[in-house]
């Protein structure tokens, strides 16, 4: 009867042992997901930051290329009108100029 009872002690200790050893393991693999998500969670907030930064760029570099494109306008506008007024100015020469006789 002793040994019957030593091995059920013995199989209950085992069964707490497999059901402590299980717990520790779930415990592990519930920190191990979370650290997993934490990671994930800090790899989508980089990337957005990134994209946000990518974005502020680009719409700064498209903003400095709007100002060259109106600037360089205002100069192709401004040549035009001196060059305008230069023809127009010729053109006025030229009828006022007295034809030459020989």
């Amino acid at each position: 009867m002793f040994d019957w009872w030593k091995q059920l002690d013995n199989f209950i200790y085992v069964v707490m042992g497999a059901i402590v050893g299980a717990f520790v393991l779930l415990v592990r693999k519930i920190f191990t997901n979370e650290r997993k998500i934490e990671l994930l969670e800090a790899e989508i907030k980089q990337r957005n930051e990134s994209r946000k930064d990518y974005d502020e760029n680009l719409s700064r570099e498209l903003a400095e290329n709007r100002e060259d494109i109106n600037k360089q306008l205002s100069e192709i506008r401004h040549d035009i009108k001196n060059l305008l007024a230069g023809t127009y100015a010729y053109e006025r020469l030229m009828r006022t100029r007295e034809p030459k006789e020989e």
